[in-house]
């Protein structure tokens, strides 16, 4: 049963009148304290009660548009940004989010992996290596280890922390970066074909909810350990567009 906004405001209203009557602190005052001036203090001490108890019933009792689950994710999304201070919004960009207690918004954190299995999580299913599954040219097959890998996920976290930062499609094409064993190989075809069908088995059918939040990676044309945050990809944007970005293109369209 859905209840109108203007229903709520008065539900509200009338769970405020009663805390209000039953919480407000009964004042005596005997023959000798005939001071105005304690009495006056008294009073408005209890007024403050009143009104703090007042302000915590109205804050329990409404929901506010980030809560309310009939709007779209992007309308909750903006009402809640639009609610954080600065720092609140600074601090939401690293991978170890901290929780915001007055908005009731819980830590995240953005970091899990599970590109052949969920990792660093305990005991869990583990698959061969993504290159190994890619010379299989079974998409069916890819999609059945992401799926059986995010509910494994799910068990491990429910309802928080599923973000996974898998699959790697970066083209394996020089031999001398150490984590060619994570990517589906050299060819952008292959990749986007059996990376996106991982990215599928992860993130599930529900037509609202995600599964879990798979991450591809490594954007772009990054293949050096050594030089990660800091160096530089010389190519031509065709081979850029063409090769090193098309997977990711590919895979954001289509999943």
């Amino acid at each position: 049963m859905s209840i109108s906004s203007g229903m709520r405001r008065v539900l509200s209203a009338a769970v405020s009148a009663m805390l209000i009557a039953t919480s407000m602190p009964t004042v005596f005052v005997s023959a000798e304290e005939t001071n105005a001036g304690i009495e006056e203090t008294t009073l408005n001490e209890a007024a403050e009660v009143m009104e703090e108890e007042r302000n915590e019933t109205i804050s329990l009792a409404e929901v506010l548009p980030y809560q309310d689950t009939s709007l779209s994710f992007e309308e909750r999304a903006a009402d809640l940004v639009a609610r954080m201070t600065l720092d609140e919004k600074v601090a939401q960009t690293g991978r170890s989010a901290p929780a915001i207690p007055r908005l009731g918004v819980k830590e995240y954190n953005y970091w899990r992996e599970g590109i052949h299995g969920v990792a660093r999580q305990g005991v869990a299913t583990s698959f061969p290596s993504s290159l190994a599954m890619s010379n299989t040219w079974d998409r069916q097959l890819i999609y059945e280890a992401g799926d059986i890998t995010s509910t494994e996920a799910r068990g491990k976290n429910n309802r928080y922390d599923l973000s996974y930062w898998n699959p790697t499609i970066n083209m394996a094409r020089d031999p001398r970066w150490g984590r060619n064993e994570e990517s589906y190989g050299e060819d952008p075809y292959l990749t986007s074909e059996i990376a996106g069908k991982s990215v599928q088995g992860m993130q599930g059918t529900d037509e609202k909810y995600l599964k879990t939040i798979a991450t591809l990676k490594h954007f772009a044309a990054n293949n050096c350990e050594g030089e990660r945050q800091t160096g530089t990809s010389v190519l031509d944007e065709r081979t850029l567009r063409e090769y090193y970005t098309r997977a990711f293109g590919d895979i954001t369209k289509e999943y």
